[in-house]
């Protein structure tokens, strides 16, 4: 046949074995109009036929339109077969590579299970509403137009995509292979990918998939590159990948579960970190960078919900503008609180820890016991001066700064080394306790150097030149003289026993 036009023809196809579906094509009860259909050349040999499709246009009862299909068609008892192809719809625009292999026309009942599909895309745009009238599960989904190159092959329920370049969002990118499993339920769909390159970041993921909500630390990480593999299904699965964010590098070998949202998810596994922004991760401006290795096992990925077990290094972590090295960590992580055992190990500070620290709060909560076998103090940047501190301490207290510590120091076998003279203070506790929301205090200091008592709205800066005078005579350094045009109007009482 030279030509051959079919023009505003209506096709329909029923099995009434199957009850009609209101949703995507039903493939028991098929009904196309519109249908417009210009071929050349077409050759009928046995049960083969082979013609050039030059224009196809159509339009399905559940919605789907198609504009244009032009190809090369082979098609037989076994096999339709597209080369040369091109689809468009009202959004999508596909070429290269199609065909549907089946064992007879009667699989088409059973598109899903028993149609192979292969094709072959080289930069197809691809409406995933279009897919879903076929798929029919891909409904949270359907308003992405997504970029395509690569190979597929399989049936719906069981396909796999080979070389995929995959663009979607604003930024996102996706490169490599990957299967699934259980289509179109995509609840039940078991997924293997297999990735070179991705990158996306959290804002592209929720464009792309709205029904997630994340916590809002992740969308600190910023444009995200990750590779790696991922098995499993959507909500439980295997992640051994490498992130490369805008604040540091995470490598993960983890078990994720989630049922009730991200924010509430289980995880276990072995997650490090290289010169990682854990400061700018949590807003906690004491930290900094930090490299680590860790085994996790917990619930949470938000500050608000987390609980984790954690058992590692670290090799390096930023606090309060210095570099710590070489500490390892055993511990509960739960809503901005540690507790646990830490050991320090770095050059300028050798120390035990043992207790918890909350960070919950605006401001911070300590309780913990710890030996200081060695701290340069001005090194940790605590003091401008040089002073090596060697002590036993028990800690119950909260504030960041001394003028706003409230609660109880116990410190004893304390040595300080200051330009090279060793002073020894046997025990020394420090009460300090606020009376009202004006910030009156009284604070108790009893040692076997000094026992004194002070009440009033008290600031270690202004404390005066009496209680000053004592400390610097003590450890022989310079008097520190009041400055008076700085001097604040405080209702400060001492008592002093030396």
């Amino acid at each position: 046949v030279k030509h051959l036009l079919i023009n505003n023809t209506t096709l329909s196809y029923d099995n009434n074995n199957y009850e009609q579906q209101c949703k995507g094509i039903d493939y028991a009860h098929v009904m196309v109009s519109k249908l417009k259909l210009y071929a050349e050349d077409m050759v009928f040999q046995g049960d083969s036929l082979t013609a050039k499709l030059k224009q196809i246009n159509a339009f399905e009862q559940s919605g789907f339109e198609l504009k244009r299909l032009t190809a090369d068609l082979k098609m037989n008892a076994s096999i339709m077969e597209f080369n040369n192809l091109i689809i468009e719809t009202p959004k999508s625009s596909i070429n290269n590579y199609f065909s549907m292999s089946y064992n007879s026309l009667g699989d088409f009942s059973d598109f899903l299970n028993k149609i192979v599909l292969r094709g072959r895309f080289d930069k197809s745009v691809v409406d995933v509403k279009d897919i879903n009238y076929f798929a029919k599960a891909l409904d949270p989904i359907q308003h992405n137009i997504v970029t395509l190159s690569g190979q597929v092959r399989g049936t719906i329920s069981n396909i796999k995509a080979r070389n995929i370049i995959l663009d979607a969002g604003k930024n996102s990118r996706f490169t490599g292979d990957i299967d699934l499993i259980g289509l179109p339920n995509i609840n039940e769909t078991f997924i293997s990918a297999s990735f070179d390159k991705v990158r996306t970041d959290i804002d592209d993921i929720n464009r792309i998939y709205p029904g997630i909500k994340f916590p809002k630390e992740p969308y600190r990480l910023g444009l995200c590159r990750i590779s790696g593999n991922f098995d499993g299904f959507y909500n439980d699965f295997v992640a051994n990948a490498k992130i490369v964010s805008q604040i540091g590098i995470i490598q993960t070998d983890i078990n994720i579960k989630f049922d009730d949202g991200i924010e509430t998810a289980a995880y276990s596994g072995k997650v490090s970190a290289i010169d990682f922004d854990l400061g700018k991760l949590i807003e906690e401006p004491l930290l900094g960078r930090t490299s680590l290795n860790a085994e996790v096992k917990g619930t949470g990925l938000s500050l608000q919900t987390v609980e984790s077990k954690i058992d590692g290094v670290v090799q390096s972590i930023e606090a309060n503008g210095y570099a710590y090295s070489d500490i390892t960590v055993q511990g509960l992580f739960t809503k901005s609180t540690f507790v646990g055992e830490a050991i320090a190990k770095d050059e300028n500070c050798q120390v035990d820890f043992n207790g918890a620290i909350d960070f919950s709060n605006t401001i911070p909560i300590f309780n913990f016991k710890s030996k200081v076998y060695h701290a340069n103090l001005a090194k940790l940047n605590f003091v401008k001066d040089s002073i090596i501190l060697k002590s036993e301490m028990n800690l119950n207290f909260s504030g960041y700064k001394i003028d706003d510590i409230v609660g109880t120091l116990d410190i004893k076998n304390t040595q300080i080394t200051k330009k090279e003279k060793l002073y020894t203070i046997d025990n020394i506790s420090l009460e300090s306790i606020v009376f009202d929301d004006e910030g009156t205090k009284k604070i108790t200091l009893e040692s076997d150097v000094l026992n004194a008592e002070a009440r009033g709205r008290i600031s270690f800066k202004d404390i005066g030149t009496t209680f000053k005078y004592f400390f610097n005579n003590y450890f022989k350094t310079t008097a520190l003289e009041l400055d008076k045009n700085k001097a604040r109007d405080y209702a400060q009482d001492f008592n002093f026993y030396v």
